[in-house]
């Protein structure tokens, strides 16, 4: 469990009752530094106060003292507050580690309402011209089969007036255009890293075209005569040429 991955399974754990143990927890902690130096601690410790957050039990293993006596602090399970724990999961799609696909109807509303959230944000920024997240990339457009439930669903929620298949086809033209308008900003942003460094090197054009000869050293040809001796031997009649 990160605040970098994106699941519904934390959720539906609490709404049946089951105790859900998060492991892992302390993986990409990079992208945590933000929160951790806005609050005073490490990003170990909010990795914890995240899981503790959305109910689930850490499992984590130290062999430093000092790191078990402050990541078993009672004040992680009250570090975050709710704009803090929103901050967090939004990072799911801004800079995720993996996008879960849940299974099962009940998983999938949840999925849906976690993409619903992030996605109305992104499109916002998309038709105002601002930076938005890489999230459309990682949604399937919606005849990938089963894959694709969760983006039919997203679509009844973005387009309700728009009956059936036409709402599917309503939200991937707009995924697909914002996937384009993210694909020319990698375009604009390579393009701007190729001006700053430049290629120095270019083919060695006389080499090639006039290359010298390897100094190779070939042997005198009396040399292969055991060689050509034992090929003969195995040809049949023993006198092959």
């Amino acid at each position: 469990l990160h605040a970098c991955i994106a699941t519904p399974v934390v959720r539906l754990c609490r709404r049946h009752g089951i105790r859900f143990e998060a492991h892992s927890v302390m993986a990409a902690n990079a992208h945590l530094a933000p929160a951790a130096q806005r609050l005073g601690v490490s990003p170990a410790e909010v990795a914890i106060a995240f899981c503790l957050a959305l109910g689930a039990d850490v499992c984590f293993s130290t062999g430093n003292l000092e790191h078990l006596r402050r990541d078993m602090h009672p004040r992680l399970a009250t570090l975050l507050s709710e704009r803090d724990v929103g901050e967090l999961e939004s990072l799911a799609y801004t800079t995720p580690i993996r996008i879960y696909r849940a299974q099962g109807a009940v998983g999938a509303e949840l999925e849906v309402e976690a993409l619903e959230k992030q996605l109305s944000k992104d499109v916002a920024a998309f038709e105002k011209g601002e930076p938005f997240s890489d999230l459309c990339r990682s949604i399937p457009k919606t005849h990938r089969g089963v894959q694709g439930d969760v983006t039919k669903l997203l679509a009844k929620r973005f387009f309700p007036e728009y009956p059936g298949p036409s709402s599917w086809q309503k939200l991937d033209g707009l995924l697909h255009k914002m996937r384009k308008q993210l694909e020319n900003r990698d375009d604009e942003r390579r393009a701007a890293h190729r001006a700053l460094f430049p290629k120095k090197c270019a083919l060695p054009r006389e080499a090639v075209a006039n290359p010298d000869a390897l100094p190779v050293d070939i042997p005198a040809s009396d040399l292969f005569r055991p060689f050509l001796d034992e090929l003969r031997s195995w040809a049949p009649g023993g006198d092959a040429d």
